[in-house]
């Protein structure tokens, strides 16, 4: 057995343990690391040939880490994979709930613990740590359990993406009506001379009617 080694992608770290001829990754789904491309790839180029990977994690609710993905592919819900690094790979996935521990780790009272503990079987943390199911994000801007009853379907809006890259500002923004979308405008424009407050009505003011508007401001990551 080869002792446990570090590996690293610019600066940042994470535990690998190291079997025969194994790789394994622990909090696959939240580890900060891992939410870089570049630290996935640096992982599969460790394994030599016949290396087995192992991921492992609870799942945080996160749908858009790779751990999901590779879950998903598990699962046969990816048909075509465009990674290089994982096309030719298959996995197996295993749900371990609590349920299936034997006492003392699950008996009835640990399960009132569970449900006093995360707020109910039905929140995101008793469906991450005990039932180990996806559930929800449990710090995002917008509790979905609580916002649910509230989502209408619009047929037709608009949608504005504003990315800024160091001096440079990207604008995008599409229309959508009848279920399909038509990109309306695409810019690259100098930081200097972006006016945002422009850049909104003018993409918005031909819209006839009452105007509502929401901003994604991206995913608030639990700190562990």
């Amino acid at each position: 057995m080869r002792r446990p080694r570090r590996s690293a992608s610019r600066g940042r770290s994470w535990s690998i343990a190291s079997g025969k001829p194994s790789r394994c990754i622990r909090a696959a789904a939240w580890s900060p690391p891992l939410r870089r491309s570049t630290s996935w790839r640096s992982f599969w180029r460790a394994g030599k040939p016949e290396c087995a990977f192992k991921l492992y994690s609870v799942p945080d609710g996160d749908r858009s880490c790779e751990f999901y993905r590779l879950c998903q592919k598990a699962d046969g819900k990816i048909k075509e994979d465009a990674d290089e690094l994982t096309c030719r790979k298959h996995f197996r996935k295993f749900q371990w709930s609590k349920r299936l521990m034997p006492a003392p780790f699950w008996t009835v009272e640990r399960e009132r613990l569970y449900v006093d503990q995360y707020g109910g079987q039905d929140s995101a943390g008793y469906k991450h740590n005990v039932e180990g199911e996806w559930g929800d994000a449990e710090n995002t801007v917008f509790p979905w359990a609580q916002f649910q009853h509230l989502v209408k379907e619009i047929p037709e809006y608009r949608c504005m993406k504003i990315l800024v890259d160091k001096d440079v500002v990207y604008v995008s923004g599409y229309g959508v009506a009848e279920k399909s979308a038509k990109y309306l405008v695409e810019t690259t424009q100098p930081i200097g001379k972006f006016d945002i407050k422009r850049e909104i009505k003018s993409f918005f003011i031909s819209f006839m009617g009452l105007k509502f508007a929401g901003a994604d401001l991206g995913y608030s990551q639990q700190e562990r």
